[in-house]
């Protein structure tokens, strides 16, 4: 098996953000047998995103993407996944009482905008984030595993480590 990661993020490209999820991830794949053949980042515009998916689910089994979960306008990597599959989106409870936890711990009131984050493509399983309001996402289909993760750091990382690598390993 081999991956291919995939950030996405105006942010990275400029330089505003250094890439440590990449470099983490290659590493961490690489200690679970799934070297990455190659690391990429493309900017929060639709037509390049789907163009790098299209590339990848070509060339590795495992596709692992960081990046675009939030809820700004810019922020589109789950749409695109959903287009990318030909997905509907379904609001996912479970996610919708987390997200609404975290502002309510912090007596804040819940801008719409954070509802989105609980649609998710009916295609994926979702990977439970206990440290931010983005879930992970995982689609296994044709013999491919894709991932879709945060890119804030240590939300990848804890998806990683206890929806990903767990996932990976059984397989």
């Amino acid at each position: 098996m081999n991956s291919i990661i995939i950030s996405i993020g105006d942010e990275v490209l400029i330089g505003q953000v250094v890439n440590t999820n990449a470099a983490w991830l290659g590493k961490e794949l690489l200690a679970l047998g799934i070297p990455a053949k190659r690391i990429v980042t493309v900017p929060d515009d639709e037509k390049e995103i789907l163009r790098e998916f299209r590339r990848a689910v070509k060339e590795a089994d495992v596709i692992v993407v960081t990046g675009g979960l939030g809820p700004t306008h810019d922020d589109i990597t789950v749409k695109t996944v959903a287009k990318f599959f030909n997905s509907k989106f379904v609001l996912n409870e479970k996610v919708l009482k987390h997200v609404k936890s975290i502002f309510a711990r912090r007596n804040i009131i819940m801008p719409a905008a954070n509802i989105g984050q609980a649609l998710v493509p009916d295609v994926a399983q979702v990977l439970e984030n206990k440290t931010g309001t983005a879930p992970g996402l995982l689609i296994d289909k044709g013999g491919k595993v894709f991932c879709v993760m945060p890119g804030v750091p240590y939300e990848m990382k804890y998806i990683s480590q206890t929806g990903l690598f767990p996932y990976l390993s059984k397989k």
